[in-house]
């Protein structure tokens, strides 16, 4: 069979690009092509000539969304269907982020239109939570519910045989005589050795990728925290699993040896969450001389001096942590599980070591007011961060705050969180505040976050963390990245 694996459109319509190679749909190929079933990635959101739009430009660019969207003559929509006329699939996999309902939809209806008899199979976070959603109106042959390798690779075995008893594959939903069947889930894998690295070669497109986006490494999977926003744990149920770090240093190398990549992305939900094990990888970089520098995400309560040492030293140049609010009730109403206190101590000491780090922040939460909106606002201007990302709350199924924003009727049921992203300020979740006077709060934060990273402090502070002597070729990337992100509004 011939089996492309695709990401989705989003961003892409907004004007921004996605630069990275998606890890899921990588790891699901290379697990696919060791089983015998050669696979191909199309990352539909990937596109060079776009911009690096501010935040702002990206907010106003979001009420064109939907109309870009379903505009079937879109540029974007030609190039999915140029890729799938030469590619000529016989099974599609869509992977589906809750943002991307939409997008993920209207592929969906192209593929069909196109060839009546492809396979198409979606999976992913929001097909894990609702695959009803997927198999009743325009319905997809298959849903696969949380990790898919293993799913994936029985049931294409089953097609390629033209055998057609699926209740035997777990964790798989489909239709039979008009009736949705939910197979039992399958058990998280044990034992994530037994996947072969990620496939970086089967790429649509390969051409138009530089070595920084070929960067990212998972060391683990899963999250043991609940944040009310996050939807990873009906993904992961709450449990972290490891890749040994035998295997974490044989990727970083043979990532360095074929790509020529030299800048790391870990992007576990919460890298230090193990710190005895972070402290492994530090040493077996530093034992096997890799000469890299590389990034993480991590919270403030696992910020620990003698570990944030350590990494700098092993090459550690930036970390993005999940602050979320400055306000300690909302912290509290939103289950983050970390203090002012906590977040102010965790900047101490990655400023002591120089660690470039970037803030997450959120706002519009339900219940919370307009002057806790501004405590994030004047928070982040204290404890300054390399880089400040601002989202506004979108209320995700499957997440405590969704549910409690279908209690206070802040949402319904019909509610599509696909046109609410992270930077519009058409989202609307919290009852303490109007909508008009929502929307005027929602522009002056984007704003001020804006001009804070637009200012020459952090530009210069994200410059040093690059190292550029290590990175040479980063140097190019970035610059032609600030010139065309300079030339947008504010």
């Amino acid at each position: 069979m011939k089996i492309l694996l695709i990401d989705p459109p989003g961003d892409r319509f907004l004007g921004y690009t996605s630069e990275c190679l998606p890890l899921g749909l990588s790891c699901l190929a290379s697990y696919l092509k060791e089983k015998g079933h050669p696979a191909f990635v199309y990352n539909a959101d990937h596109a060079p000539e776009s911009a690096h739009i501010n935040i702002v430009e990206y907010s106003k660019n979001q009420g064109k969304y939907q109309s870009a969207v379903n505009n079937e003559q879109h540029p974007i929509w030609q190039e999915v269907r140029e890729v799938l006329d030469n590619f000529r699939p016989d099974l599609v996999g869509i992977s589906v982020m809750s943002v991307k309902i939409l997008p993920a939809k209207k592929l969906i209806s192209l593929l069909r239109k196109i060839d009546k008899n492809m396979v198409i199979v979606c999976g992913g976070q929001h097909p894990t939570i609702d695959p009803e959603l997927f198999l009743r109106d325009d319905p997809v042959d298959f849903v696969v519910r949380g990790e898919g390798e293993l799913t994936l690779a029985e049931l294409i075995e089953k097609l390629s045989h033209r055998e057609a008893d699926y209740e035997n594959i777990k964790s798989l939903s489909f239709l039979r005589a008009l009736k949705i069947i939910h197979v039992p889930p399958r058990q998280l894998m044990p034992d994530l050795a037994i996947l072969p690295l990620p496939e970086k070669d089967n790429v649509i497109f390969r051409e138009t990728y530089n070595m920084d986006d070929f960067s990212i490494v998972m060391t683990s999977r899963g999250c043991p925290y609940a944040c009310g926003f996050c939807g990873s744990g009906n993904m992961w149920h709450r449990t972290v699993r490891y890749f040994p770090v035998e295997k974490v240093i044989a990727e970083i190398e043979f990532l360095k040896k074929k790509y020529q990549v030299t800048n790391i992305k870990f992007m576990d939900d919460s890298f230090s969450v193990n710190s005895q094990r972070v402290e492994k990888i530090c040493l077996e970089i530093l034992k096997a001389k890799l000469n890299i520098t590389w990034s993480c995400l991590t919270r403030v309560n696992l910020v620990d001096d003698g570990l944030i040492r350590l990494m700098k030293k092993a090459g550690c140049t930036k970390i993005d942590i999940g602050i979320e609010s400055g306000n300690p009730r909302v912290l509290q109403l939103i289950d983050k599980e970390i203090t002012i206190q906590q977040i102010e101590r965790a900047v101490k000491v990655m400023d002591k070591y120089k660690i470039f780090w970037a803030g997450f922040f959120m706002f519009g939460f339900p219940t919370e007011t307009e002057e806790e909106i501004m405590d994030t606002l004047y928070f982040m201007k204290k404890i300054k961060p390399g880089w400040a990302n601002l989202s506004i709350f979108t209320p995700y199924p499957g997440t405590k705050l969704y549910d409690l924003c279908l209690r206070y009727g802040i949402i319904n049921f019909n509610y599509d969180p696909s046109l609410y992203m992270h930077q519009r300020i058409e989202s609307f979740a919290t009852d303490k505040i109007s909508k008009e006077r929502f929307s005027l709060v929602s522009k002056k934060m984007l704003h001020e976050f804006n001009s804070y990273n637009k200012s020459l402090f952090t530009l210069l502070k994200r410059a040093r963390s690059r190292n550029y002597h290590r990175n040479p070729r980063l140097l190019s990337d970035d610059f032609k990245k600030l010139i065309k992100w300079s030339k947008t509004k504010n």
